[in-house]
């Protein structure tokens, strides 16, 4: 069965937050691709629009004992394939 990995990820902080303040996120799916997928997410703090932080992070399938990218299982694509934009 193929396996996720991180493959790039980064999130630039835009403003604090801090104790007790609330934080949420939000993602969507930027790429859904064979074997991966790119996500960009959002971290808002308390009840704000304006995203504390912004971040992306990219995916790939490997199979596990060769190592080389193999396609995303269907069920996980079918789950995916809801939170592209």
């Amino acid at each position: 069965m193929p396996r996720p990995l991180i493959v790039a990820s980064c999130c630039p902080l835009c403003a604090r937050i801090t104790f007790p303040d609330r934080a949420s996120i939000g993602r969507h799916i930027t790429h859904l691709g064979y074997s991966g997928a790119g996500y960009e997410l959002g971290v808002y703090r308390n009840d704000e629009d304006e995203a504390a932080a912004r971040g992306e992070v990219v995916y790939v399938y490997v199979d596990r004992d060769s190592r080389r990218s193999a396609s995303i299982p269907a069920p996980v694509r079918h789950e995916m394939a809801v939170l592209v934009f």
